[in-house]
């Protein structure tokens, strides 16, 4: 009976050493795999449609700015038609920066000098370059009007002034001050064929001029 027990109990104790060494192997087949799954190959990701189009979204930008910037030129020159010429333009830049600290205008006329032509007539066209507070010029030759009391905009128009052969004296007169400060002008006067014989700017009190002698010579 004693060696009945004996094998029964060592037969328990085998099965149960069994059933260990099953666990303990299961176990570490486990941790194995969980191990090596760190390091399995990701899965491949896709380039948002994002980034990859992000080359042609530049391009596509950049085309629409040199469209907005080349309709921009075409504008300034149909406004002003060629009266602001670039040395022009960067005179009045500085000449608003001048006026933004120095609120009396003086009393000072504006001397051009002398110019040469050979038309019979040439062509004023002025504009008010600052913003329009309601300029106002008159235009003389050989002191009579050739244009009175025009109020300056900022679209150029061209008038007409005789010219006679030897010396003319053109004269460009500020009428008033605009209600933003002194009488503020660009012009251009254009000879028969659309050429440039004076082209200048203005910033004049009341009553002060622009002075120009024109030279008529023969054909």
């Amino acid at each position: 009976m004693k060696k009945l027990y004996s094998l029964t109990t060592i037969l328990i104790l085998f099965i149960s050493l069994q059933g260990f060494a099953q666990l303990d192997n299961s176990t570490t087949k486990k941790k194995k795999n969980t191990s090596l799954n760190l390091f399995s190959t990701p899965t491949k990701l896709e380039k948002p449609k994002s980034v990859t189009n992000t080359s042609s979204g530049f391009k596509s930008a950049y085309q629409k700015e040199q469209e907005r910037l080349k309709t921009e030129r075409k504008e300034f020159a149909l406004k002003y038609k060629g009266i602001i010429t670039p040395a022009v333009l960067r005179r009045i830049s500085a000449q608003k920066n001048y006026e933004k600290n120095n609120l009396n205008i003086p009393m000072i006329d504006k001397d051009l000098g002398v110019f040469r032509t050979k038309t019979k007539y040439l062509y004023f066209a002025g504009i008010d370059y600052g913003i329009i507070d309601g300029d106002i010029i008159s235009v003389y030759k050989n002191g009579v009007a050739v244009l009175e009391n025009y109020k300056l905009n900022e679209f150029a128009k061209k008038y007409a002034i005789p010219i006679e052969l030897g010396f003319n004296k053109v004269e460009i007169i500020a009428i008033n001050q605009g209600e933003l400060g002194a009488n503020t002008g660009a012009f251009s006067v254009l000879d028969g064929k659309d050429r440039v014989v004076i082209s200048d700017y203005w910033a004049l009190a009341k009553g002060a001029k622009v002075i120009a002698l024109v030279i008529r010579e023969e054909e």
